[in-house]
């Protein structure tokens, strides 16, 4: 039997690309949150990561109703992005430096999950996964803008 390719449907899809953007916004703030001295801006990016833990448990609930299992991480690729970030402030250490990266890498995610959502409500995905990927889209938006104050 020649190599099949299994058929992914538009739910599994979206809800994938959702919990690896939520895992992935979280993995990347845990990473520079040892580096923030400003006070204000680590409330700021710990209320993010509170955000983005919210965010997961809908991300799984949705996925467990669904009987959809969230892809395994990649060690290499957090390793890779541990890396990226340790060698990008270790010349310039400063909170508005951090900031800049934390709104790039934010505007990234946003963007890479506002292309899925593009993508998936074409092919028919459920409209409450479409919402709740546009809303996870906003938040990435608002908090890509609001960190900015910090350069």
């Amino acid at each position: 039997m020649p190599n099949q390719k299994k058929t992914v449907m538009p739910a599994e899809e979206m809800l994938s690309e959702i919990h690896r953007n939520l895992v992935m916004g979280s993995e990347n703030l845990c990473s520079v949150v040892p580096r923030i001295k400003n006070r204000f801006m680590l409330k700021e990016v710990t209320s993010q990561l509170e955000q983005y833990a919210a965010y997961t448990r809908t991300a799984d609930a949705m996925m467990k109703e669904r009987s959809i299992r969230p892809k395994k991480s990649y060690p290499l690729k957090t390793a890779m992005v541990r890396s990226s970030i340790a060698l990008n402030t270790l010349f310039d250490k400063s909170d508005s430096h951090i900031a800049e990266m934390i709104s790039r890498g934010t505007r990234l995610g946003a963007d890479e999950l506002e292309k899925t959502v593009y993508r998936m409500r074409t092919r028919g995905c459920h409209p409450d996964i479409i919402a709740f990927g546009k809303d996870i889209v906003a938040f990435e938006r608002r908090e890509a803008q609001d960190i900015t104050q910090y350069r």
